[in-house]
């Protein structure tokens, strides 16, 4: 091997340990961002979407879809409508966080109600449905971030602050909204 040749590996293997080092010591995608909560109107607004919670409701079991789902926690049921402005919302990162700093996802099993993806000048609606023990419930609140990790983070995400609100009766069953999407007024 060349010297010529040996620096072009060890540039290569230190460009390699640099972008690895950068991924793995990346803070959270949660802390330094700009959260946008909701106005008098019920819309939070962020730069690339805004979003409304239209409902929330609690749940010992899912009906609709391909099969229904029970729990002995609680399902919560987050139905809501996401507008894009320039480029695509993605809505994947859609997670409820308790009071006492646990992070939820959505349940992927249930995907025919999901809220999609939203391309610019379109809203969408759809329903979250989250799994939670019922002590971590209250308290909880509903975050938007589109993409997390890596070098490329969003900085800005949307909040709604204690979703759930005090008194929300527990239901025996729930059946979510089907996803819907049109043209943005």
């Amino acid at each position: 091997m060349t010297a010529r040749t040996a620096r072009r590996w060890l540039t290569l293997v230190a460009g390699l340990l640099v972008a690895v080092a950068a991924v793995l010591l990346a803070p959270d995608s949660s802390e330094d961002v700009a959260w946008s909560r909701p106005g008098a109107d019920g819309w939070a607004r962020g730069p690339y979407a805004d979003a409304q919670v239209t409902s929330v409701r609690l749940a010992r079991q899912i009906d609709g879809g391909f099969r229904e789902l029970s729990t002995s926690a609680v399902f919560v049921v987050v139905e809501l409508e996401v507008s894009a402005h320039r480029e695509l919302a993605p809505t994947g990162d859609l997670t409820l966080r308790t009071a006492d700093g646990h992070t939820y996802s959505q349940r992927d099993d249930i995907s025919v109600t999901q809220v999609p993806a939203v391309e610019p000048g379109f809203t969408s609606s759809g329903t979250a449905v989250f799994e939670l023990p019922p002590d971590r419930v209250a308290g909880a609140d509903l975050v938007l971030i589109p993409h997390k990790g890596g070098l490329l983070s969003f900085r800005s995400g949307l909040r709604f602050d204690d979703v759930v609100p005090d008194g929300t009766p527990v239901q025996a069953s729930v059946t979510p909204r089907s996803t819907q999407t049109w043209v943005t007024p």
